[in-house]
């Protein structure tokens, strides 16, 4: 009887471990979410293939495990900012490599239209308590 209650907690005991592992935990849900959206936003601007699509959406996620890792092995360390830069370059070389070098160029190009207009923005914002 002891023998079978101490299975019964050890099988418990790793299905729950497999779930809190598995691919379905909220965060990997919506990395895998963002990554689709990301997908299905450059098919529609560019008109890629499903084949284009699907190999951004895999090289999304494998950009944000990899920045996800380096964040868990690196943080608070020296080397941090390089493994990081690291990581980003990975999602650059994937993404290149799967658009092209022309379309690829206006999608880093409108990248960084969006963060120029993003940081004007906050510069130009008045401060709290002034008229």
């Amino acid at each position: 009887m002891l023998y079978r209650n101490l299975i019964l907690v050890v099988v418990l005991c790793a299905a729950w471990g497999a779930r809190a592992q598995s691919p379905a935990s909220p965060q990997a849900r919506w990395a895998d979410s963002l990554a689709g959206s990301e997908a299905a936003g450059l098919q529609q601007l560019f008109q890629l293939s499903a084949g284009q699509t699907d190999s951004l959406h895999q090289a999304a996620l494998q950009a944000y495990n990899t920045r996800k890792q380096v964040l868990a092995s690196y943080w608070k360390t020296d080397s941090f900012p390089i493994m990081i830069a690291r990581a980003s370059r990975l999602k650059d070389s994937l993404y290149f490599t799967i658009m092209g070098p022309r379309q690829f160029q206006i999608y880093k190009d409108s990248l960084f239209v969006q963060q120029e207009r993003l940081r004007s923005q906050s510069t130009t914002s008045p401060k709290q308590g002034q008229p």
